[in-house]
């Protein structure tokens, strides 16, 4: 209670406050969570700018603190901008080695956000990359609404598709037929509407759901050999 009410003291200080919070960022645990939180929570252009874009940079790779540093650090870049903002956040995006430490739909949510907050062009490939591989959880929902932000449009099937279950807007992919059979099947097992809209496509489902529930199968049966 202590450091939490020096830190909020800190936080009515202004730009008399910008320097020890940022050099801050560098510690591990609870500190750096609740600093990298002031600088998401306080709109750094009006009180630190430019200057706790590098800080926060390197917050980004926190991955071994156990905080949510990294994504208070991506979502505080959102707030700066800036071309090393951006650049930075499209790194983090595209880091897929955080799927295995646990901060995958945090980091990688929080860098699709600011994305679409800064609103730089240059984000749209990489977020549609990122849209098309994890349409299935949060984070590829936050690359979806960021894509909306910046006026993209799905330019093909496969965009359609991913684009209409991360706005689970499931009645045109009916339509859409066999298209989007294999992306249904992958969302499927943690939503019902896309379980229902598989059952109404009928036969031509049928295979392919058949071959995605071997191959569960052959997994669960290899893993005790690993």
């Amino acid at each position: 209670e202590v450091r939490e009410g020096a830190v909020e003291a800190l936080r009515k200080i202004s730009k008399v406050a910008v320097e020890p919070l940022i050099n801050g960022l560098a510690n591990s645990g609870v500190d750096a969570d609740i600093l990298v939180h002031i600088l998401e929570q306080w709109a750094l252009e009006k009180i630190g700018g430019t200057r706790a874009v590098e800080p926060l940079i390197e917050a980004l790779g926190g991955l071994s603190a156990p905080s949510k540093m990294p994504a208070y650090a991506a979502a505080g870049l959102g707030y700066i901008g800036g071309t090393r903002a951006v650049e930075a956040l499209i790194e983090a995006l595209e880091d897929d080695s955080t799927e295995d430490t646990g901060f995958e739909s945090g980091l990688r949510e929080a860098a699709a956000n600011a994305l679409g907050k800064l609103g730089d062009t240059k984000a749209v490939e990489p977020l549609t990359e990122f849209l098309e591989k994890n349409y299935m959880y949060e984070s590829g929902s936050a690359a979806a609404k960021s894509l909306e932000e910046l006026g993209w449009k799905p330019e093909n099937e496969k965009q359609k598709v991913v684009w209409l279950i991360t706005k689970g807007d499931w009645e045109p992919l009916v339509e859409l037929g066999e298209a989007a059979i294999g992306p249904l099947i992958k969302k499927c097992f943690d939503s019902g509407e896309a379980r229902e809209i598989l059952a109404r496509m009928g036969k031509p489902a049928i295979y392919p759901l058949i071959k995605e529930m071997k191959k569960m199968l052959h997994c669960r049966l290899a893993m005790p050999m690993v």
